[in-house]
């Protein structure tokens, strides 16, 4: 999880950035040409937090690890990454445009998510999403793959993050 990140209701509040913009416009895009499996944005409030859609469900690491057996949810979670670099692919960045580029980029194929790990990954009934967009940037489309490859696979037993927090910016919090 970022740090900063509360649950308010059905929408998620989180620090924003110079790179809120640029995110923004890319959930947006996303949504616009079909892919519903991340949150859609809905601004930046009076505060200066940045204002998303929650997305309901499980994260998949560590809590709902258990409903990512079998070679069907490796092939489900492919099949999300993949959906995704096809939506991304028509994706015209804003003039301007700033990202929070965590990792050196080998390239521009794409915007990246940057981040697909089973701590950014939801499971619901109504389907599954990817979360926590704010490392998205330029970058290979191979890397986003084989980042995204470990979905339901993790390499430790420690999960880096968790859905839960207080927000850093004014307003109200406690536990998602």
């Amino acid at each position: 999880m970022s740090s900063g990140v509360v649950r308010v209701g059905d929408i998620d509040r989180r620090p924003a950035g110079p790179w809120t913009p640029a995110v923004h416009a890319l959930l947006a895009h996303l949504h616009a040409v079909g892919f519903h499996s991340a949150p859609r944005p809905l601004g930046v409030d009076e505060r200066g937090c940045d204002v998303l859609t929650f997305v309901p469900g499980m994260v998949a690491w560590p809590g709902g690890f258990r409903q990512l057996n079998g070679g069907g949810q490796l092939r489900r979670a492919a099949g999300l990454i993949r959906d995704f670099h096809d939506a991304v692919a028509g994706f015209t960045p804003p003039p301007g445009a700033q990202w929070q580029a965590l990792m050196p980029a080998d390239g521009d194929e794409i915007i990246a998510h940057h981040d697909l790990a089973p701590w950014n990954l939801i499971i619901a009934d109504r389907g599954w999403a990817f979360i926590d967009w704010d490392a998205a940037a330029p970058g290979p489309g191979a890397r986003s793959s084989a980042r995204g490859s470990r979905t339901p696979c993790p390499a430790s037993t420690t999960a880096p993050g968790r859905r839960t927090g207080r927000c850093t910016c004014p307003s109200r919090t406690g536990p998602r």
